[in-house]
């Protein structure tokens, strides 16, 4: 597997759990039902979602950008 495919991947994934959590909330809101909200994992999924899309835009791929954050501290 690409290192471009695992990018586009990571953003499919976390663009699918983001998305998946808000339709259960509106789905149970509208039903009266209650739901049990991850924050941590949303904000986990946003990260890596607005890192992949990072990548995707400037043509590198999420490893790399991983490494120079890693780098960075």
């Amino acid at each position: 597997m690409t290192p471009e495919i695992l990018t586009y991947l990571l953003a499919i994934g976390s663009f699918t759990i983001i998305a998946g959590q808000a339709y259960r909330y509106q789905k149970n809101k509208k039903n009266g039902h209650g739901i049990v909200i991850r924050p941590v994992q949303l904000i986990a999924a946003a990260i890596v979602l607005v890192i992949a899309f990072y990548a995707i835009f400037t043509g590198q791929t999420y490893e790399d950008l991983v490494q120079l954050i890693e780098r960075s501290f």
